[in-house]
């Protein structure tokens, strides 16, 4: 009778311990307020106990939000062949991975206003696919974007032949320090880590409660064509957290994309 007693006191616990995602203030993808000082509100002092509550959790399990929505790529598909004309059949050119959000729009957009059809359908993979009359000029296209872009695109369906961003093109940085240090710093005021923050923030209560301290940091910007075809700024981000400085400390991974349209901020999480 102990025994049992005790086991379901230890799954109350358990359950008890998973944390919650905060969903009071997820009302649109559009960040608002004073990022920074809203960060240091939350964030924990010297004196403080840290919450263990979310030492399970991987960053992964953040909720999505779409950064293309009302996008006409999430729309587009591929036009049934009718008869084998070459406007008519549809083939692919590439493969992009199904997170990469920045490089699958880009792609559309590039294409659109080249006046090339598009189709970019997703299961496990982003498939690229254009109409056959227009595919050679596709591909030379988009190989020579590649030259001045940094984004991810394979010509094979094995991916074997994937471009990927050079280790040079990221900015990689060691901190182990505060996460309130950091956010005194030039690197914070630099690139838009407010929102990447912020956004966490509103998925978690109380994440940099649990997780003061900053290990590493890796960004990437990346330039890519918007549905008007102008030039705008994303980046990647790969982010690790620590609960403390000790050698067997918990890790919290932060991994995902930001976008930046106009003076609309959007965040994803992969």
């Amino acid at each position: 009778m102990r025994s049992y007693i005790l086991l379901l006191f230890l799954l109350f616990a358990n359950l008890s311990c998973k944390p919650v995602p905060d969903t009071s203030s997820q009302d649109g993808n559009q960040l608002s307020g004073s990022i920074k000082d809203g960060l240091l509100s939350n964030s924990i002092s010297s004196e403080e106990e840290i919450d263990p509550s979310l030492n399970s959790v991987n960053a992964q399990d953040a909720p999505f939000r779409n950064p293309v929505e009302n996008s006409p790529m999430l729309v587009q598909q591929n036009p049934a062949a009718t008869n084998d004309n070459e406007s008519s059949v549809w083939v692919p050119i590439g493969v992009v991975s199904i997170e990469d959000e920045i490089t699958q729009i880009h792609i559309y957009n590039l294409m659109t206003k080249n006046g090339i059809s598009c189709s970019i359908e997703s299961t496990i993979i982003s498939e690229v696919s254009v109409r056959r009359d227009q595919a050679e000029r596709a591909l030379e296209l988009v190989k020579k974007d590649l030259g001045s872009r940094i984004y991810r695109i394979s010509f094979s369906p094995d991916q074997s032949d994937e471009y990927q961003p050079r280790k040079d093109d990221w900015v990689e940085k060691n901190l182990r320090c505060r996460f309130t240090d950091f956010t005194q710093s030039s690197l914070f005021d630099n690139f838009p880590f407010g929102p990447i923050f912020q956004y966490y923030g509103e998925i978690y209560s109380n994440l940099f409660l649990s997780y003061p301290y900053i290990n590493t940091i890796r960004i990437l910007q990346r330039e890519y064509l918007d549905q008007d075809g102008q030039t705008a700024i994303g980046y990647e981000y790969d982010i690790e957290l620590l609960d403390s400085l000790n050698p067997l400390c918990m890790k919290f991974t932060l991994q995902g994309q930001l976008l930046i349209r106009g003076a609309e901020i959007i965040v994803q999480s992969y």
